[in-house]
């Protein structure tokens, strides 16, 4: 069980970076903490589940070692049972929309979202059935930094949690 102080799910936002700089997230964050790729990914886990937030940016130079890391954490949550694991895929996310359209996919909704903040905010923050134990992995989350500064702050600024 997470030991975050709030019960809104785990999201993970993966950036690949070549130069390792993402400026604006760096601005919005109080505490860093590097993780390992060589330790265990139960470890890695320990690491993430002690942090006193529930959203975390994963930079990393190296995008075999970035593809390395999604896998085994996706594994390992899926293997120790009772998590809900919400992939979206950033290179298919092209601005505000095709992230709505792919979130309201992937996590268990009922219903069209419309493609509007609020309808944003009200999935990822607000939805009164999700478990306890839920992580949503935004893979290449730099995608749409790249192609759409405005889009990705309108998505990130809704879903992220400074605790």
């Amino acid at each position: 069980m997470r030991s975050a102080p709030c019960d809104y799910p785990c999201r993970i936002y993966i950036y690949y970076s070549e130069f390792c700089e993402f400026t604006f997230v760096t601005k919005l964050l109080y505490a860093f903490k590097r993780i390992d790729i060589d330790q265990p990914v139960s470890e890695r886990h320990r690491s993430l589940e002690t942090m006193p937030a529930n959203d975390f940016i994963l930079i990393e130079k190296n995008r075999d070692k970035m593809i390395w890391f999604i896998t085994n954490y996706t594994q390992f949550l899926a293997r120790r049972g009772g998590y809900e694991i919400t992939p979206l895929y950033g290179r298919l996310i092209l601005d505000f929309k095709s992230f709505v359209y792919q979130a309201n996919l992937t996590l268990p909704v009922g219903y069209e979202l419309s493609s509007n903040r609020h309808a944003l905010f009200d999935l990822l923050l607000n939805f009164e059935t999700e478990p306890g134990n839920r992580f949503i992995i935004w893979n290449d989350a730099g995608h749409l930094h790249s192609r759409s500064d405005r889009d990705f702050r309108e998505i990130f600024e809704q879903s992220l949690l400074i605790i």
